[in-house]
């Protein structure tokens, strides 16, 4: 038995952009001043949506991305009811909640109070069930003070909050949603979020459209991605959302990699209070042990990868690799490339054997770097972050 609680066939949404108006003596007198040929009624049609095909599951979170016009509003309005498509199919298996244009059927004139019953009786419930929830959705909107005032004198915010309270009243089976987790302050914006993640626990299958990928790669299961009115790729969250980051940037997925762990560093160092460099040091034994003295002494970034050629003043088979003093860090993605010299000339018969004592997540981390045979130099490269 199928479990699609959505399903669009061969979907097509097609609009006319206006140009033609009524014709008369004054439109023919303005048309022959700008000399504008007169536009026939198949020119001005719009495609905004071409043969969109795909289905949803019943408790499955599908987001929807894309650039700006390329469809997206126009899909969920679509699903929603609003809009009737030109052509195709469409199914949907489950009452809806669109969360698309909050606020479009306020009454400015009318307090937060009134505003809450005429929604409530728009979508469809009583009075009583309305007037049974009016102290939550006020409380939730964090509008106690302002119940009884005219929404005209609210700021976006406020109604924003309003709507998304009246929005969520009841658990639906599906909850379309248009950018607006968006919506109110920070602390707002977090508490929208929960609500709606409690929703999609419940099993509520949601379509959601945003320009924040990284929402999108927390909440989503799987992507449809939509460019000019088409279906450009629908798939797992990840691969869609990559595709897409390189189709808008025109850069390889390597080089966006990239870009975001230097922000990530970026961040790091904000949160370590500006720390961007450690002391460490490379350890050699002469016979006398680990000590000061027998020291190579480095200073390691935590903004960039460290790429450190390390040259010993004699063949050992051993070093201490000390990455910092004093301070608790953690090190990744350590390589060791040993018997080269500073031009990378390989020697083949030395190699690196194991590491010893690893730890390297700690107030003093360290670890024994040991190697099949005495080498006078070797390279490394690592990470380092500063731990709180």
């Amino acid at each position: 038995m199928s479990n699609e609680i959505i399903k669009l066939s061969g979907v097509g949404m097609c609009f006319n952009l206006g140009i033609e108006k009524n014709y008369s003596f004054k439109q023919a007198f303005v048309d022959g001043i700008v000399n504008k040929n007169h536009r026939s009624k198949k020119d001005n049609d719009f495609w905004a949506l071409q043969n969109i095909s795909f289905s949803v599951d019943s408790g499955e979170v599908v987001g929807i991305i894309g650039s700006n016009g390329a469809g997206k509003s126009t899909l969920l309005k679509i699903v929603a009811g609003v809009m009737k498509p030109t052509t195709g199919k469409i199914e949907v298996n489950g009452n809806i909640c669109p969360m698309i244009e909050l606020g479009a059927g306020f009454d400015g004139e009318l307090s937060a109070r009134e505003n809450v019953f005429l929604n409530g009786a728009v979508m469809g419930y009583s009075r009583e069930f309305v007037n049974s929830k009016l102290e939550d959705i006020i409380a939730f909107a964090e509008l106690k003070d302002f119940i009884d005032v005219p929404i005209k004198n609210f700021s976006s915010g406020m109604i924003a909050r309003l709507a998304f309270s009246i929005a969520t009243l009841v658990e639906p089976e599906i909850l379309i949603v248009d950018e607006i987790l968006s919506v109110g302050d920070l602390a707002f914006q977090k508490k929208s979020e929960e609500k709606m993640r409690s929703m999609i626990q419940g099993g509520t299958t949601v379509l959601y459209v945003s320009h924040s990928l990284e929402t999108v790669r927390a909440l989503c299961d799987r992507v449809v991605w939509i460019e000019h009115g088409h279906i450009m790729k629908t798939g797992a969250t990840e691969d869609v959302c990559n595709d897409y980051l390189q189709y808008v940037t025109g850069r390889s997925l390597e080089e966006i990699e990239q870009e975001q762990i230097v922000k990530n560093r970026i961040q790091k160092l904000a949160a370590n209070g500006g720390v961007n460099t450690v002391n460490g040091g490379i350890y050699y034994d002469l016979g006398n042990g680990y000590n000061e003295s027998d020291k190579i002494n480095y200073q390691f970034s935590v903004l960039e990868t460290n790429k450190v050629f390390v040259k010993l003043s004699k063949p050992m088979s051993a070093v201490r690799f000390d990455p910092a003093e004093y301070v608790s860090v953690s090190v990744s993605g350590l390589k060791i490339m040993c018997g080269c010299d500073i031009d990378f000339e390989w020697d083949e018969k030395a190699e690196l054997i194991r590491i010893d004592a690893w730890k390297m997540n700690s107030l003093d981390p360290k670890c024994i770097i040991r190697f099949s045979e005495p080498i006078d130099s070797f390279y490394m490269e690592f990470d380092i972050s500063v731990n709180q």
